[in-house]
């Protein structure tokens, strides 16, 4: 992509940080490129305070040195005090109990160039506070801040302020010096603030005047008389600033210049202000952003760096996720902490951020955290094959949660390492910010691109680097899963049942059966030496059912039913590994419950046959016969003991003995373990 290399040029992050020397620029572009880079810096900032999830806002606007930043602490319940100003003379206000992130300035130099976000949280403060319902206070920008640098910036927070919440109200505030010769400064606020909205008549009931300033015993109709003789001597103003200012006559409050030293008691103020305007919806089209074909070019050239910052941002998770746990553990292998400096100059001197990934993170403690790894990359990965590949903002949600994913990991392969954790965090950050930009940035210039440099293009790009992600996350975690080592002499049942969810992430495997197998039979047997016979015949037979060749299984299941005195469903599962000892002794306990019976004698007698126990057979036939005077029975066992004495017998279990070493198929799989299932349920 083109815009990669123009990206690079602009000199902002990635020249250095890959070893390459750029051309020496000329002074043109070395100007453009700093005011880039100066443009990035305050859009780097407001972009991460422009955040949280209050519904709504209100938005302190004005010109600088209005009084914003002093009512911004009035609002909040701050208490404020008059003070003398000992090299002017005048009487000025402080902030006795200051807010952190705003100064009050007593010059006409702005203080506030990124938006400040004001909010209390403290109860004692709470009846002082104008956000008692939840609201937000963002005390703005100077209206006339309007250098190229701020008047980029400014569109870019005021858009992602209208993004950001779902309701706005706006508080003007105009100092009382402003209506001062005809109004003039004031009308010039007025129209500015006007001009900053597609439809006045949006917004024109969400808007609440504040005159900062004031004499002491200025009152309210002195202000609206003042109003009314602006509108009627500045026949100039378009109609939206009249229409405006028509309504805001109705709608002032005043914050009264200190007449002493001492603390203000302004705790009325809010209230007032609450109770005036409604909040208007902060729809998509509520701003209006009239930039300079100067400012729209380099919103074009800002829009083509936050590309090329999310398509590197992209590409490297590639490159990461071909090994994520060298990601998730300090070395010199560690992909991420090794292009950390590339996104360094991205980042905001304070970063805010939640993790947009929300599945629980393992604990350091839990089994198989490689495959659990790959598990969860590979299954947000493969997200990308069910959303929209053009949707830019589903594609690097994308990234971000895989970004997000290694994160959790790292917490868990290198506890001690926060610095390596903290890095990850940075890199989804960056992603989330890059693509912020792209969509604010994209706004600003109206969706007119330049060919080759828009948001389905680059989203096109994206989706195809996070498919092979995914594809390459699917391959790793199949491997790691048919190479799953399983300690089968664990007596851990949890382990195991652990082991058997992950090795049915390949269901049609033969490896993975065969393993699950296995760890059926494990759980078999703790559940045996725990005497929980039932649940253990469960999981032998589902050991079973899956790998009819584990041998040991079959007595194990026999022994079970011996203990129980079910001596023919113990001689069902002896009888397959011909456990000729097992099955004498369980015949045995039958011939001694049911003396008279010649049927289990010829059972046994059958059963021994077929050990090749001809001898053996042929005395229990006899035994069965004296048993019974049923001439019928009597001349099928004769035959039967006949077939002991036969030659043909004999030589056929001799050709028997030798296929099975020839073969090793020493034992008879073919048992029918269906059947055992109504023992389960009875």
């Amino acid at each position: 992509m083109n815009f990669v290399i123009r990206a690079i040029a602009m000199a902002f992050f990635l020249s250095s940080a890959a070893g390459k020397t750029a051309n020496v620029p000329n002074e043109a572009t070395s100007n453009k490129d700093t005011i880039l880079k100066k443009i990035m810096e305050k859009v780097a900032e407001g972009n991460d305070r422009i955040s949280g999830g209050e519904d709504r806002a209100i938005l302190l606007v004005g010109n600088t040195g209005s009084g914003k930043s002093t009512l911004a602490h009035v609002l909040t319940g701050r208490k404020l005090q008059g003070i003398l100003n000992d090299e002017t003379g005048d009487m000025v206000v402080e902030a006795v109990e200051p807010l952190e992130s705003i100064r009050i300035s007593h010059n006409k130099c702005s203080e506030t160039k990124v938006p400040n976000k004001c909010i209390s949280n403290d109860p004692a403060l709470i009846n002082r506070c104008i956000n008692i319902n939840g609201e937000v206070i963002w005390d703005c920008p100077g209206l006339n801040d309007t250098d190229i640098i701020q008047q980029i910036a400014n569109s870019f927070y005021v858009k992602k302020v209208y993004n950001q919440h779902k309701k706005v109200k706006f508080i003007l505030v105009a100092s009382e010096g402003s209506l001062a010769d005809k109004g003039t400064s004031f009308v010039n606020i007025v129209q500015q603030f006007c001009n900053s909205f597609n439809n006045v008549e949006l917004v024109q009931n969400s808007v609440v005047l504040v005159i900062t300033g004031a004499k002491p015993g200025k009152k309210i109709e002195h202000l609206r008389n003042t109003l009314t003789k602006i509108l009627s001597d500045n026949e100039s103003l378009s109609a939206d600033a009249r229409k405006m200012l028509s309504y805001l006559i109705s709608k002032i409050a005043l914050f009264h210049m200190p007449s002493q030293e001492g603390v203000l008691l302004e705790d009325s103020l809010a209230a007032i202000i609450s109770s005036m305007g409604d909040f208007a919806d902060a729809r998509t089209d509520i701003g209006k952003f009239s930039l300079s074909p100067q400012a729209i070019e380099y919103c074009h050239d800002l829009l083509k760096m936050s590309f090329a910052n999310l398509k590197w941002l992209v590409d490297n998770l590639y490159a990461a996720v071909k090994n994520p746990s060298a990601c998730t553990e300090p070395g010199s292998n560690n992909h991420l902490e090794n292009n950390y400096d590339n996104i360094k100059g991205w980042l905001p001197s304070k970063i805010t951020y939640s993790q947009t990934h929300t599945n629980k993170t393992p604990t350091s403690n839990e089994r198989f955290i490689t495959i659990k790894l790959l598990r969860e990359l590979s299954f947000v990965a493969q997200n990308i094959k069910k959303i929209d590949e053009k949707n830019l903002f589903l594609v690097a949600d994308i990234a971000e949660q895989i970004y997000n994913i290694l994160e959790n990991y790292a917490k868990i392969q290198s506890p001690c390492n926060n610095n390596l954790e903290e890095k990850i965090n940075h890199f989804a950050y960056a992603v989330k910010q890059m693509k912020e930009y792209s969509h604010l940035f994209s706004s600003l210039i109206g969706n007119k691109f330049e060919t080759g440099f828009d948001l389905v293009t680059l989203s096109t790009e994206l989706s195809t680097v996070i498919k092979k992600c995914s594809d390459i996350l699917e391959q790793n975690l199949r491997e790691a899963v048919i190479n799953l080592n399983i300690d089968e002499s664990s007596t851990d049942i949890s382990y195991h049942q652990e082991a058997i969810g992950i090795l049915g992430l390949q269901p049609n495997n033969e490896t993975c059966i065969k393993k699950q197998a296995q760890c059926n039979n494990s759980i078999g047997y703790a559940k045996n030496k725990s005497n929980e016979q039932k649940d253990a015949i469960k999981y032998y037979l589902s050991a079973l059912k899956l790998d009819k060749t584990i041998h040991n299984t079959y007595d194990e299941i026999g022994h079970i039913f011996a203990s129980q005195g079910k001596f023919r469903e113990a001689i069902t599962f002896y009888q397959v590994t011909e456990n000729s000892i097992k099955i004498k002794a369980c015949y045995k306990k039958l011939v001694e419950q049911s003396p008279s019976d010649y049927k289990i004698r010829e059972e046994f007698a059958d059963a021994l046959l077929k050990l090749g126990m001809h001898q053996k057979a042929h005395e229990y036939y006899m035994e069965a016969k004296s048993l019974t005077r049923d001439p019928v029975v009597i001349t099928s066992l004769l035959t039967k003991m006949a077939h002991t004495l036969n030659d043909d017998t004999i030589n056929a279990t001799i050709e028997l003995c030798e296929e099975k070493i020839k073969t090793s198929a020493f034992y008879n799989y073919a048992l029918d373990l269906e059947a055992f299932n109504q023992y389960l349920h009875e």
